[in-house]
This record gives C-alpha cells, structure tokens and sequence, in this order.
C-alpha cells in the first residue's frame, strides 16, 4: 500500500505539520527570551558601570572636603 493511499496519512503529515509548527514556535520564544535577556544584562551593565563612577566621584569629592580644600 502507498503510503499517499492511506487513510490514516492525513493524520500523519498533520501531527508531523502540528509538531514541526510547535517546535519553531518554541525556538522563536526562546530567541527572543535570549535577546531580551542579552538586552536586559547591557542595561545592568551600564548601570552598575554609572554608579561606579559615582560612587568614584563621591568619594574624591568626600577626600577633599575631609582635607579641607575647596569643592
């Protein structure tokens, strides 16, 4: 028997077509979780990187006030 004959082929290429559609929905959803957490750590980083240089420029505005010269 061939297998385009079958009656249950239908069947066979749908689930292949349900299966094979839910496995790139699945890939599609983690790219774009694994861009977003790309994008969410460059944020971290700039901001841990902003609060270093403040916290830098506090503490030599703090050395100079302790030592008495002019802000």
């Amino acid at each position: 028997m061939n297998l385009l004959e079958d009656k249950n082929a239908v069947y066979l290429f749908t689930a292949y077509g349900a299966f094979l559609g839910g496995l790139a929905v699945y890939l599609a959803s983690l790219w774009l979780r694994s861009r977003s957490l790309e994008r969410d750590e460059q944020i971290l980083r700039q901001i841990e990187e902003e609060e270093r240089h403040q916290s830098e420029a506090g503490s030599r505005t703090s050395d100079k006030r302790d030592r008495g010269a002019p802000v």
